[in-house]
Protein backbone atom coordinates (compact mmCIF):
# COMPACT_ATOMS: atom_id res chain seq x y z
CA UNK A 1 0.00 0.00 0.00
CA UNK A 2 1.63 3.47 -1.10
CA UNK A 3 0.78 6.64 1.28
CA UNK A 4 -1.78 8.65 -0.22
CA UNK A 5 -1.88 12.31 -0.02
CA UNK A 6 -4.83 14.54 0.95
CA UNK A 7 -4.94 17.39 -1.87
CA UNK A 8 -5.25 21.67 -0.58
CA UNK A 9 -5.90 21.98 -4.29
CA UNK A 10 -7.13 20.61 -7.62
CA UNK A 11 -4.64 18.33 -9.67
CA UNK A 12 -5.08 16.42 -13.32
CA UNK A 13 -4.55 12.82 -12.94
CA UNK A 14 -1.41 11.90 -15.22
CA UNK A 15 -2.22 8.50 -15.76
CA UNK A 16 -5.77 8.48 -16.61
CA UNK A 17 -6.15 12.55 -17.17
CA UNK A 18 -8.99 12.47 -14.38
CA UNK A 19 -9.81 15.18 -12.22
CA UNK A 20 -8.24 14.89 -8.68
CA UNK A 21 -10.62 17.87 -6.42
CA UNK A 22 -9.63 19.46 -3.61
CA UNK A 23 -9.99 17.01 -0.56
CA UNK A 24 -9.42 13.84 -2.65
CA UNK A 25 -6.70 11.66 -1.91
CA UNK A 26 -3.77 11.50 -5.18
CA UNK A 27 -0.40 10.02 -4.91
CA UNK A 28 3.10 12.18 -6.10
CA UNK A 29 5.23 10.17 -7.99
CA UNK A 30 8.67 10.94 -9.68
CA UNK A 31 8.52 10.72 -13.36
CA UNK A 32 12.29 11.36 -15.40
CA UNK A 33 13.33 12.22 -18.66
CA UNK A 34 16.53 11.06 -19.39
CA UNK A 35 19.65 10.32 -17.26
CA UNK A 36 19.29 12.60 -14.32
CA UNK A 37 22.78 11.41 -12.83
CA UNK A 38 24.33 11.17 -15.50
CA UNK A 39 26.69 14.57 -15.40
CA UNK A 40 29.71 15.52 -18.14
CA UNK A 41 32.52 18.00 -18.82
CA UNK A 42 31.33 20.19 -21.57
CA UNK A 43 34.18 21.72 -23.55
CA UNK A 44 36.59 25.31 -23.21
CA UNK A 45 35.74 24.85 -19.60
CA UNK A 46 32.06 25.86 -19.68
CA UNK A 47 30.96 23.85 -16.90
CA UNK A 48 29.08 20.51 -16.47
CA UNK A 49 26.15 18.97 -18.78
CA UNK A 50 22.92 16.99 -17.10
CA UNK A 51 21.96 14.61 -19.31
CA UNK A 52 17.98 14.40 -17.93
CA UNK A 53 15.70 15.60 -15.79
CA UNK A 54 13.32 14.93 -13.18
CA UNK A 55 9.55 16.10 -12.45
CA UNK A 56 6.23 15.19 -9.80
CA UNK A 57 3.16 14.26 -11.28
CA UNK A 58 -0.41 13.85 -9.31
CA UNK A 59 -1.57 10.34 -9.81
CA UNK A 60 -5.18 9.43 -8.45
CA UNK A 61 -6.20 6.96 -5.89
CA UNK A 62 -7.60 4.67 -8.18
CA UNK A 63 -4.54 4.41 -10.35
CA UNK A 64 -1.97 4.17 -8.12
Amino acid sequence: MTKLITSRKSYTCHDCKGKINKGDKYKKTSKSIGSPDKWSAAGDGAGFVQHGFRYTVAVCQNCS
